[in-house]
């Protein structure tokens, strides 16, 4: 029986019991929770979804509660919850995620480890014995362009009108094995960016990456692939043509035009130099503050010490003098605009937040570090997950 760091303060995994499910079909996923505590929302719903290991969402469900508040401590709460996979999703071994959050209030209860989410198991997706047809899956763009003998590639979902240098391309490719008289081959990609004859490689592999050759596939069957590609934060500004490699084929995908994104490399002028670094990635270049009236402004400006694919999450904390947390704020930097993996390094990066209805005679402590969402696992300053900026006596 498997133990995982539960949800603070509420509850935590007791186990997941999973059966494997065939892609076109539903499952369930029968769990135990354990409340460690009376929750403090009445309408806290469960949410699970089935993930690959690039992050796609392959399947996901949630179960509306009501009187959440009404669980007493020691009981074991039973959940039976239905995942739906896709027709075409590959076989094969996938992560379940699971988090808590409370419908009205649109917040999520964070594991005791931190973080919104946690792995809480495995999912096994199996293939179907007999395939349906091509008409189930949800093509955007047709192609039913045969790119090798005994393999088809059906078409793909449209790709997004415009991105930003540093961000990552979600595209989903319908793909079909067909009979051949020869042996199906291992099938190899290329996704590339192209403009005025030069090239720019985003993606090289197999469909499904290295999980599931198409020499593994039968004939009939359907296969989706979810492929996930950083554009280079070096892109121009500009049109370019996002295309496909397959074989012998070369397929254009569609149009992406690749924004300006304003960059700043000199050092801006600040109240307080703070120079504290957050690891090797991230420094705290200086802040400028501004506290009156029961009202805190506060500018933060980072620097990027070198190019992440991370996002991490800011928090700000403001503290009373008994050191309780009264007000927060956690988003990405830019106010959740501009995310850590657009940063070039050596760029800095201007990051506003405004606090009020404080007291207007109280003292308060602000500080602030960075954090992944997903994990809770914050970068780690001076031997500590966070910095004091500042304490503030109103007057």
């Amino acid at each position: 029986m498997a133990l995982w760091p539960g949800r603070k303060p509420f509850f935590f995994m007791v186990r997941t019991p999973t059966e494997p499910i065939v892609a076109g079909t539903s499952g369930d996923v029968i769990s135990a929770w354990a409340v460690l505590a009376p929750p403090d929302a009445s309408d806290l719903t469960p949410i699970l979804q089935l993930e690959d290991e690039q992050g796609a969402v392959i399947a996901r469900s949630d179960s509306y509660m009501t009187e959440t508040d009404r669980w007493r401590s020691g009981e074991v709460l039973m959940q039976r919850t239905s995942l739906f996979v896709p027709h075409g999703t590959p076989p094969g071994d996938y992560l379940l995620r699971a988090t808590w959050v409370a419908k009205a209030s649109d917040r999520y209860v964070p594991f005791e480890a931190g973080g919104v989410w946690e792995t809480i198991g495995r999912g096994v997706v199996e293939k179907p014995a007999n395939f349906p047809d091509p008409s189930v899956l949800p093509v955007e763009i047709e192609a039913g362009q045969d790119v090798v003998p005994g393999i088809r590639l059906l078409g793909w979902n449209a790709v997004p009108a415009s991105a930003r240098p540093g961000e990552t391309l979600s595209l989903t490719l319908y793909w079909q094995a067909l009979p051949s008289v020869a042996a199906r081959a291992a099938l190899a990609l290329e996704i590339y960016l192209e403009r005025d004859g030069m090239t720019w490689p985003l993606y090289s592999g197999g469909p499904v990456g290295d999980t599931y050759g198409a020499e593994n596939w039968s004939d009939g069957e359907l296969v989706v692939a979810r492929e996930r590609a950083r554009l280079p934060r070096t892109l121009d500004a500009g049109d370019y043509r996002l295309m496909l490699a397959a074989g012998q084929s070369e397929v254009e995908l569609g149009q992406l035009r690749i924004e300006g994104q304003p960059r700043q490399f000199d050092p801006p002028a600040v109240q307080t130099i703070s120079g504290a670094r957050f690891g090797d990635v991230i420094a705290l270049y200086g802040f400028d503050l501004a506290a009156a009236d029961g009202q805190i402004d506060l500018r933060l400006v980072w620097q990027s010490l070198q190019a992440t694919d991370e996002d991490y999450t800011v928090f700000v904390h403001v503290l009373n003098a008994q050191g309780e947390i009264v007000a927060q704020r956690d988003m990405f930097p830019g106010a959740g605009a501009y995310p850590t993996s657009l940063w070039l390094e050596g760029e800095y990066v201007h990051d506003e937040y405004h606090f009020d209805g404080l007291d207007p005679n109280g003292m308060y402590t602000i500080l602030a570090g960075l954090y992944l969402q997903d994990t809770g696992q914050r970068l780690s300053v001076d031997s500590q997950s966070f910095i004091i900026l500042d304490t503030i006596i109103f007057s």
